[in-house]
């Protein structure tokens, strides 16, 4: 039991990590880092979080990525 307490306590701090790190993206950060995010989002909704948010906000912004590096 202390031991799923201590994992759900990680997805949370995780998830609250994923969320700051969303909100501090910029354009010119490298496309791995955006992956890295997605990935990590799908891992989190895996484990029951609601992701929906963040991963429209992270889509957004790599549309505008892709439309920056397309001018």
């Amino acid at each position: 039991e202390s031991s799923r307490e201590g994992q759900a306590i990680g997805y949370m701090v995780t998830f609250l990590s994923i969320v700051e790190r969303t909100s501090r993206l910029q354009f010119d950060d490298p496309r791995s880092t955006f992956e890295e995010i997605m990935e990590t989002l799908t891992d989190l909704e895996t484990h029951g979080f609601n992701v929906q948010a963040v991963r429209d906000r992270l889509s957004e912004l790599l549309l505008m990525k892709d439309k920056q590096e397309k001018l």
